[in-house]
């Protein structure tokens, strides 16, 4: 690494949150709040994790 420069993540979030359980757990609510915030067309992450046929079903129309 070079003298003076550091790597940082967005959200809050620190390297070491990464190898933690909880910090996955944190990780994966800020990226379904992304998702969330995207296109309505499209199930839920929520949906789209338990039913990935319907999701996929839903790209296929839209396309």
């Amino acid at each position: 690494m070079v003298a003076g420069k550091t790597l940082s993540l967005e959200f809050g979030m620190t390297f070491p949150e990464l190898y933690t359980h909880a910090g996955l757990v944190r990780l994966d609510q800020i990226f379904l709040d992304y998702l969330n915030e995207g296109d309505h067309m499209l199930p839920s992450p929520h949906q789209a994790r338990h039913d990935p046929d319907r999701w996929q079903r839903r790209i296929d129309q839209l396309c």
